[in-house]
């Protein structure tokens, strides 16, 4: 707090003593104590030890270099001197005009002599005064007066002195319950477009109003802003807190060092231009509080701008310094600790920080009103009135673009992408028609969104192979068809390992780019989270849609892991960077895949650009984002830094056995240095995926004469097999990963390892066959029937055209659809795709 208490007095008076019954020895500062530091004990003439004088220069400069840093930070101060000169006392005045600080004076001269000169003689020798010196002190006390910038306290015998001390001293409890509702104004950050839409009809005369402090800075209406607050404060049911940026403000008004280039540069400019004079800052500055405690019927709330731990026996005791910038770092979960530490019955409200999106009510007795509302946030407002606290939020349309914060260097790119226009990008009128014209494109519109369509490949693109720089984008992307912005995009189109010519390894050999890496794959579902400019609000969709099962489960699952705060915050960074965020949504309850998951949840996967360029966010600053938001990010699993070493790792992790970190997984996504992906998927995942179509064909044909037709060459799919056909239709009903539960349990010997099927003339005729159509610009649907049917009925010949790349075509040219579909299950091709 920023009082501070003079001592005056001749030595002998008990100065000392009075500040250790006051408890405010650890707030002292003593010139004694500083000549001992600088000198220790000297000998006399008259053979006594006493404190050195002769470093009084030095002990008085240091003295006031620690008085004056102690009070720039706004410390409580006791000065343990005799102060009994004008020219003593004049120094501290200077200083608390400077500070802004409340002056005390503990003045002895009220002390009869003789008490004085006997209690000087039972000091300790070395603090003992000759009594020629002890009366001059005395007599000067009694001539020279206290100025009246100081709040004098005469000694008294019966020692109510300390009392009127403690009284001084004291932060009060004020009474509010006489007013209908208080109202907490969070941080303004010279916003005022959202104060001047809650104040919009003035102050209600039955309410009292605390604006919390920060009330200029980084926002772009500092002057109104700061105006609106200079008359406000004029009425008696108004409180304006000290908020650390309130510091720049008083190091203007009062000539000192201005640290902050945020002020200099752009808040101050705005200050002047609208012509606020020092002195009226200067006088606002007076009647700012550091800490406002008060009580309204039945609770007590302390109000600081940076948050304490707790409620302190004497708030007094604590700092501007603490009170504006809070307890701990800007980090620090201040709301938890309140509610762990502070006395029952107490709430705490503050704003000045929130790097964990925090919602307004932060703990069950600790509110946070800093809502970024200079970055497009909300001004938070905490009313409490009879019936509690009810929290409100206004968003501010009016702030600083964050492509100008960057400019400005006035926004930390850590966190944000490089791409951040000026504007958000938007397609052509000639891009959107060449979508909708597109004979491999489809486009799809819902009820709930009617202005937004999303654009996917169709399933030709995919059975043809036939991708340009089209429709190999349009897989998740969604467009405003009104202003073309894209308000949603997932991943370019890529593919598997060895599917295409550009996946195999001739072609990845010559044209990755290393260093690869290999990303963890999660077997989920792909959620896409976007942002609706013309509804100003974050867009939840699946593959194709925003509408659906799919897209209700990610967006409950997501807002079951984001707190209302750190949503809002991915509005404003959706907005902002223009950018799309694409989530693995895991939902084992209602969506259960192939991979066992102990619970639903998200799994961040990239932040791409809301662009027809695919671009991503690099994967430290993904990190970063995830953490900030407090969700799963994907894990970066292995980092290759040669083609030998990829394949070194493929021929090993391709083992059926294999296992990342000991469990079985979906796979992985590799990306090299120039963002070209390819998937792998894992030996244990393939074979589950193809024993889920073994035990639905064992449900679909039983007690019927169609055939299998599923590959059982492999010791453990015949084993699978053959425990499916044991089992009941409503057991072979249920999902892969019970009914593989089950089978795990009952099973009573292992089946053997896979074995590699012998080369044969009927193998080496199928291969033939399929080499001598690779380079034919077109299959015969007669050709591609017999080819699949020949496989079907072959395990072996169907092995060798799951790995070639013609079984794509081979399967669109062909016309028997049951064996196209059969064919499209056992190697793994999504027909819905």
């Amino acid at each position: 707090m920023r009082k501070m208490i003079m001592m005056r007095g001749a030595p002998g008076t008990g100065k000392s003593t009075v500040i250790r019954a006051l408890g405010l020895t650890s707030f002292c500062l003593s010139p004694d104590d500083l000549r001992l530091t600088y000198g220790g004990l000297v000998l006399n003439e008259a053979g006594e030890q006493v404190i050195s004088q002769k470093d009084n220069r030095q002990v008085w400069l240091q003295a006031f270099r620690l008085l004056e840093t102690r009070m720039s930070r706004g410390e409580l101060l006791v000065v343990d001197a005799t102060h009994c000169k004008e020219r003593d006392m004049n120094p501290y005045i200077k200083l608390a005009e400077r500070y802004q600080y409340q002056l005390a004076c503990m003045d002895f001269s009220s002390m009869p002599l003789e008490r004085v000169l006997k209690q000087n003689r039972h000091r300790p020798a070395y603090k003992f005064v000759p009594e020629d010196i002890v009366r001059s002190f005395y007599e000067s006390s009694q001539e020279v007066p206290v100025p009246k910038r100081f709040h004098r306290v005469l000694w008294q015998e019966s020692e109510h002195h300390i009392t009127q001390l403690q009284n001084w001293l004291c932060v009060p409890l004020t009474d509010l319950s006489s007013y209908r509702k208080i109202h907490h104004v969070g941080d303004l950050q010279g916003c005022h477009h959202p104060l001047k839409t809650y104040l919009k009809e003035g102050l209600h005369p039955e309410d009292f109003y605390i604006f919390l402090g920060d009330i200029c800075d980084r926002g772009p209406e500092n002057a109104k802003t700061l105006r609106t607050i200079l008359s406000l404060a004029a009425y008696p049911n108004v409180v304006v807190m000290f908020g650390n940026h309130e510091t720049h403000l008083h190091n203007w008004v009062h000539d000192l060092e201005i640290r902050s280039d945020e002020f200099k540069r752009r808040t101050l400019p705005q200050l002047l231009e609208g012509n606020l004079s020092r002195a009226e800052v200067k006088e606002f500055l007076l009647h700012v509080k550091e800490s406002f405690p008060y009580r309204f019927h039945d609770k007590k709330v302390l109000v600081t701008h940076g948050g304490l731990s707790t409620v302190p026996p004497r708030l007094e005791e604590i700092s501007l310094h603490q009170c504006a910038k809070g307890v701990g770092s800007y980090r620090t979960d201040i709301d938890a600790f309140f509610s762990q530490n502070a006395p029952s019955g107490w709430y705490q409200v503050h704003g000045h920080r929130n790097t964990e999106e925090v919602d307004i009510q932060a703990s069950p007795r600790s509110f946070n009103l800093e809502g970024k509302v200079e970055y497009g946030g909300h001004l938070r407002i905490l009313q409490l009135d009879a019936e509690g606290f009810h929290p409100i939020e206004i968003r501010n349309p009016h702030y600083t673009p964050l492509h100008t914060r960057i400019q400005n260097n006035a926004a930390k790119e850590r966190i944000y992408p490089d791409w951040v226009p000026a504007s958000p990008p938007s397609l052509s009128t000639e891009q959107l028609q060449r979508l909708r014209g597109h004979t491999l494109i489809s486009e799809k519109t819902s009820k709930s969104y009617p202005d937004i369509s999303s654009f996917n490949f169709t399933r030709d693109a995919f059975f043809k192979a036939q991708w340009d720089e089209m429709n190999i984008i349009a897989r998740g992307l969604f467009i405003h068809t009104t202003s073309r912005e894209i308000v949603a995009r997932s991943y370019d189109k890529f593919f598997n390992y060895h599917e295409r010519p550009e996946t195999r390894d001739e072609s990845l050999r010559q044209h990755i780019s290393f260093p690869l890496i290999a990303y963890r794959k999660y077997n989920g579902y792909l959620g896409i989270l976007g942002y609706d400019r013309s509804r100003d609000r974050l867009f939840f969709a699946s593959k194709s849609t925003p509408e659906g099962e799919f897209a209700a489960r990610f967006q409950r699952i997501f807002s079951d892991q984001t707190s209302r705060g750190k949503r809002e915050y991915l509005r404003r960074y959706l907005k902002e960077t223009h950018s799309s965020l694409v989530f693995e949504v895991i939902d084992p309850d209602e969506d259960p895949h192939i991979i066992s998951y102990p619970r639903a949840t998200i799994v961040l996967l990239d932040c791409i650009y809301r662009h027809t360029r695919f671009q991503t966010l690099p994967y430290k600053k993904l990190c970063r984002l995830a953490q900030r938001l407090q969700i799963p990010v994907k894990e970066e699993a292995v980092r290759f830094e040669n083609w030998n070493a990829f394949q070194k790792w493929y021929r090993h992790a391709s083992q059926s056995d294999w296992k990342y970190k000991d469990s079985y997984i979906e796979g992985f996504v590799l990306t090299d240095q120039n963002h070209f992906s390819f998937k792998i998927k894992g030996e244990y995942y393939s074979f589950w995926k193809r024993m889920r179509s073994l035990k639905d064909r064992v449900l679909a044909i039983r007690n019927s004469n169609k055939p299998l037709q599923r590959d059982l060459s492999d010791p453990r799919a015949r084993h699978f097999y053959e425990w499916c056909l044991q089992q009941h239709d409503d057991t072979l009903r249920r999902d892969l990963i019970s009914v593989r539960t089950l089978y795990e349990e009952n099973r009573t010997e292992n089946p053997l390892p896979p074995q590699k099927p012998k080369i044969s003339r009927e193998l080496q005729g199928f291969q033939s066959a399929l080499d001598n159509i690779v380079s034919a610009p077109k299959i015969k649907a007669q050709t591609a029937d017999a080819l699949l049917l020949r496989a079907l009925n072959d395990p072996t010949l169907l092995q060798h055209l799951k790995h070639h790349p013609i079984k794509i075509r081979l399967i669109m040219a062909a016309t028997h659809n049951e064996h196209r579909t059969d064919a499209a299950i056992e190697l793994g091709i999504d027909l819905d795709a």
